[in-house]
């Protein structure tokens, strides 16, 4: 297994919105400082954009790095802007198999130190579909009697 990461689209996600932002304070310092008599139809242009990043709320991204080790995979997980990173390491001793979750999230049932099964949810929605079934297939290879997901229903 390679390893799973989604740089390219959070790349992405962060560039368009500093282009928003540039051009926001464009258009605000254009219409106050520059022409405040112009009409507002500039004002309302840049505006009407954040009605688009505001469904990023409820999914906002997150950094994903899934690394392939002797015996598993270790997988990191930070939302973009924030510095604190989480850290799940799945392997043969501790995998127990998947559970119910929403579509944006992949469900993972992990003993921790303590021997106690833990429910842990990893975001997905911002992972390619390739990159998914590759992730899914090395765990189904860590615990290949894993209780299984359906992901099309």
């Amino acid at each position: 297994m390679k390893t799973i990461q989604n740089k390219g689209r959070i790349f992405l996600f962060k560039a368009l919105l500093i282009a928003y932002l540039l051009f926001f304070l464009f258009v605000f310092v254009y219409q106050y400082l520059w022409l405040p008599d112009s009409s507002k139809v500039w004002l309302w242009a840049s505006v009407l954009p954040l009605l688009a990043f505001l469904a990023t709320l409820s999914n906002w991204p997150i950094h994903f790095h899934a690394l392939p080790t002797d015996n598993g995979i270790l997988i990191h997980t930070r939302k973009v802007f924030f510095k604190k990173q989480n850290s799940l390491m799945v392997n043969k001793a501790n995998f127990d198999g998947f559970y119910k979750t929403s579509h944006r999230f992949l469900g993972l049932k992990v003993l921790d130190e303590k021997d106690q099964l833990r429910k842990h949810k990893i975001k997905i929605s911002w992972i390619s579909l390739k990159d998914l079934r590759a992730l899914e297939q090395k765990l189904n290879d860590i615990n290949p009697y894993a209780q299984q997901k359906n992901l099309e229903g």
